[in-house]
């Protein structure tokens, strides 16, 4: 399965979240963001492209779009088709490549540690998904997105943090 690999610290940015119904015969947009947009189907498929390999998002399946590549609907949705996204920034590279079939063992700490030490998150590049898991998640973090206080950014922009965690479990 190939996986985008994020070096953590830093963590990414979450920078908006959605949510989108759609009747059949929707295709959609071509577009090229600067953000990963990471798309969860939970009802219908949503028929996607990025840099020429075609994807058939079903429900219960996920799909993370890179950034600086162009991605688009490449056929109408066959009937109503609901989708999720969420859009994050990463400062540092990351890396398309193969999961790794062991995880990375987490490195001993020393009360002298004065920075965390380096870990790697693992996120699909496209996967089945627990929807059941996930969709109150993202729920909760499109609430926390509409009405944005000071502490409210804080709980949004851990709430990728917690989508993060609980997917993998998924």
């Amino acid at each position: 399965m190939l996986v985008v690999e994020l070096t953590i610290p830093p963590f990414p940015m979450l920078t908006t979240v959605g949510h989108t119904l759609w009747q059949a015969g929707v295709i959609h947009a071509q577009r090229q963001f600067d953000v990963y947009d990471l798309i969860i189907c939970t009802k219908g498929t949503l028929y996607m492209e990025e840099g020429g390999q075609k994807y058939n998002l079903k429900q219960g399946m996920m799909l993370l779009l890179e950034p600086g590549k162009k991605h688009r609907g490449y056929h109408p949705t066959d009937s109503e088709t609901e989708v999720y996204w969420i859009h994050f920034h990463y400062i540092n590279n990351s890396q398309l490549k193969q999961k790794s079939k062991a995880p990375q063992p987490l490195l001993p700490t020393t009360d002298q540690d004065t920075i965390s030490h380096p870990a790697t998150v693992e996120i699909p590049k496209f996967s089945n998904v627990d929807v059941r898991i996930l969709v109150p998640i993202l729920e909760e973090m499109i609430q926390l997105h509409s009405v944005l206080t000071p502490l409210g950014c804080m709980n949004y922009s851990f709430s990728l943090d917690n989508y993060l965690c609980k997917s993998r479990m998924g």
